[in-house]
């Protein structure tokens, strides 16, 4: 059914203990586990209660498969949570997942920026003023009257968004895919497959990681930076994986349909990420 996972930090994980009377699976072999014996995210999540997880603390996961199902997997002081984060038809589900804290922390956070809103930002009529014309000072410019005749005036477009987080930590990537796409899908949904991979290109540049503005032990490190985004299509006809690193922009395409996956198959690799800045030279087709 395409079932796929993706593994987030979470430093509040706090994994089981070892029970005698019930299989115990490792951290680092979780999702090994998963793809390699369930089919589906309602597999994993029936399964999941059968089973002890262990291992040091920091993990959770976001599984989805091709019917659209998607769950959020973690466990908080030895507790297993498992969390319904589908999207749906209709658009009515969170369909978000980034890193610490916890999943019912980043849904309360999600409450503190209720007054982001998707239309025009023009709620102050009735504050709104005309600016007073005063030609007796000599040096009068009409500054005021030219530019901003009425206040309080939006200087520009976009204040809709005001109050929108835009720093690197969890929470606000969190809220940032959360309201600009739940905006975009409320506004202009995508007809197509060309206009869905457009959005997803978009929400992922919104959460991009600049090298070397993420601090850390060593700021040179990769994971503080996006090495390589990621697009999946999966349907019950289609299965395909985007890419793109932080080298070269440009979207790789592999079609999952066309691979071989038979444990007899030979093994094939390709490229992820390079070393250098690549481009395009388009500079002879303008001679």
């Amino acid at each position: 059914m395409g079932l796929g996972i993706n593994g987030h930090a979470l430093d509040l994980a706090v994994f089981q203990t070892a029970d005698p009377s019930m299989p115990t699976l490792c951290k680092e072999d979780f999702s090994s586990w998963c793809l390699g014996l369930h089919a589906t995210v309602a597999e994993v999540a029936t399964e999941l209660a059968k089973v002890r997880l262990v291992g040091g603390k920091g993990g959770q996961w976001g599984l989805h498969d091709s019917t659209g199902a998607s769950i959020v997997v973690e466990y908080v002081k030895g507790e297993l949570r498992v969390h319904n984060n589908t999207v749906g038809a209709k658009n009515e589900g969170i369909g978000v997942m980034t890193n610490d804290p916890t999943w019912d922390w980043q849904l309360q956070n999600v409450n503190n920026f209720a007054a982001l809103q998707p239309s025009w930002y023009n709620n102050n009529d009735a504050l709104r003023r005309i600016v007073p014309d005063e030609p007796w000072y000599p040096w009068q410019t009409n500054a005021y009257n030219d530019e901003a005749p009425r206040v309080p005036e939006p200087i520009g477009h976009a204040y809709n968004l005001l109050g929108l987080p835009g720093d690197g930590s969890p929470p606000a990537r969190f809220i940032r895919v959360f309201y600009l796409r739940g905006y975009a899908l409320l506004t202009v949904p995508p007809k197509d497959l060309n206009g869905t991979l457009l959005l997803g290109q978009e929400l992922l540049n919104s959460v991009y990681k600049v090298f070397g503005t993420i601090p850390g032990k060593d700021a040179r490190d990769p994971l503080e930076t996006t090495p390589i985004s990621t697009l999946h299509v999966t349907s019950n006809s289609t299965k395909q994986v985007f890419y793109r690193s932080r080298y070269d922009m440009t979207w790789r395409r592999v079609d999952l349909g066309r691979i071989n996956f038979a444990p007899t198959a030979p093994r094939r690799t390709v490229e992820v990420t390079k070393s250098q800045f690549s481009y395009i030279d388009v500079t002879d087709e303008l001679l």
